[in-house]
């Protein structure tokens, strides 16, 4: 008659002892990256859902409790700490750093040896002006550190780097040269033997956005797709651009993609001119990409891009002016706004810092004491990002306005490079001593970043794959 009681307790016991491994919960994250249908999110705790779980992306204002509904979709699978949601419609507007909820019903910590694993691929690039090589390092940035993990080198093409590379999902995307033959090289960080590779024939390829299984590529005025889920590889042209120019950059936002091409009629002129043009494409419901309109980017003179992104229907891009002084500038065009726009356009924010040479006795800057040329840009939330040389790099908070601001974030040393991935920040910052690979992540005051971590890198490397 006493067993009762103790069968009872025992399978109380049970159910306790499995809620600690297994549990319904309401899951919060954030995306950190989109990549077509796909997206990648990091979880505010330990927790994690379970494949087939629902999930809805939202975005919250800071300071709003409004949620705006951006898509639904289910977890497709967990990799450590980082959730794999395929939303129901691949052409959700989804941005990164927007919020996402998961409802699972029997969720599970993260084991600690799958929390180790967890981290982001580095890959620094090195050109050797004299001997014409590249060198390509990667690197694993792991919560205990930092891991070199591989090291290639191959023949540069021209005294300058010229090199054609991307990177995607742990994945290093590179145009290569064998023999009379230009080949898209995909090599997976994370495999010894995971490379595989298409014939392209495209002696001017000149831009690469991977894109899950596929990466869009561009050169000599074509645009297109290589699908890396068929076997062997396909290329296929999506559109002859006119005019047969580039494109220099491939960039994407949400369900739009941009192939910004450049083109310098007479390089050797007193004052060369550069054009530029945005085509502009949109992915589909089904992950087709097709054409939309082709607009006209402002003539410039002496003066070349730095750096280019895409956010939330804007195209921003940095300029440096090299003539009679040195002035950066930064410029916002609304991408809808290009349709039909010609060269004489301008855009709707354009921001400027002049040297001593230009602005008289002191330079005009919207931070520091000296002035540098800016670099590459990257999103941080709300902020866009600047590599700014001996001043770090330069955070606006967004939208930019005419009389936007910057705060500078001290990198320790001068700041050749940088990427965004999902809450960190990863730069590249050179001393006298070294070149060291710099980790910055949220200090908790405010929009503030830290220095998480410094590792001194090998070479000289100027930039990372992107």
């Amino acid at each position: 008659m006493r067993l009762a009681p103790i069968v009872l307790a025992l399978a109380l016991l049970g159910a306790s002892l499995a809620s600690t491994a297994l549990r319904a919960d309401e899951l919060q994250g954030r995306v950190i990256e989109v990549s077509g249908g796909e997206v990648r999110v990091t979880l505010d705790s330990d927790v994690v859902p379970t494949p087939g779980d629902r999930a809805v992306v939202y975005y919250q204002r800071e300071g709003s409790a409004k949620r705006a509904v951006v898509g639904g979709g289910k977890v497709a699978r967990v990799e450590g700490r980082v959730v794999v949601v395929t939303m129901d419609d691949p052409a959700s507007e989804v941005e990164v750093g927007y919020r996402i909820q998961v409802s699972t019903a029997a969720s599970r910590e993260v084991p600690v040896a799958e929390r180790q694993e967890d981290g982001d691929f580095v890959v620094t690039v090195e050109f050797d002006r004299e001997g014409r090589r590249l060198f390509y390092r990667s690197y694993f940035a792991h919560a205990d550190g930092i891991d070199r993990v591989s090291a290639t080198e191959q023949a540069a093409d021209d005294d300058y780097d010229s090199a054609v590379d991307a990177m995607g999902e742990g994945r290093l995307h590179r145009i290569t040269r064998r023999g009379q033959e230009t080949v898209l090289e995909r090599i997976d960080l994370s495999r010894p033997d995971g490379s595989t590779s298409c014939r392209i024939d495209w002696e001017d390829a000149t831009a690469l956005l991977p894109d899950g299984d596929r990466c869009f590529a561009g050169g000599g005025g074509r645009f297109g797709e290589v699908d890396f889920s068929s076997e062997p590889p396909v290329l296929r042209v999506i559109r002859r651009l006119e005019p047969e120019r580039g494109p220099a950059f491939i960039l994407r936002s949400g369900r739009t993609v941009l192939a910004v091409s450049l083109y310098c009629p007479d390089p050797n002129s007193i004052h060369p001119l550069v054009q530029g043009w945005a085509h502009v494409f949109e992915v589909g419901s089904a992950g087709r990409i097709d054409y939309r309109y082709t607009g006209a980017l402002p003539d410039l003179y002496d003066t070349y891009y730095t750096g280019t992104i895409v956010h939330k229907g804007k195209l921003y891009a940095t300029t440096y002016y090299y003539h009679h002084g040195a002035v950066n500038s930064l410029k916002v065009f609304d991408v809808v706004g290009l349709r039909g726009a010609g060269p004489e356009d301008r855009p709707e924010v354009a921001l400027h810092e002049e040297d001593e040479y230009r602005a008289g006795e002191s330079p005009t800057l919207l931070a520091g004491d000296s002035f540098t040329r800016w670099g590459r840009l990257a999103i941080l939330g709300e902020q866009i990002l600047i590599v700014a040389g001996t001043r770090g790099i330069l955070a606006l908070r967004l939208p930019v306005g005419q009389l936007s601001r910057a705060n500078r974030i001290d990198v320790g040393g001068e700041c050749l490079d940088l990427f965004v991935r999902g809450e960190r920040v990863f730069a590249l910052s050179k001393t006298d001593e070294s070149v060291d690979l710099v980790v910055l992540s949220p200090t908790g005051r405010g929009e503030s970043l830290g220095i998480e971590r410094r590792v001194r890198v090998e070479g000289n490397p100027h930039r990372f794959v992107r």
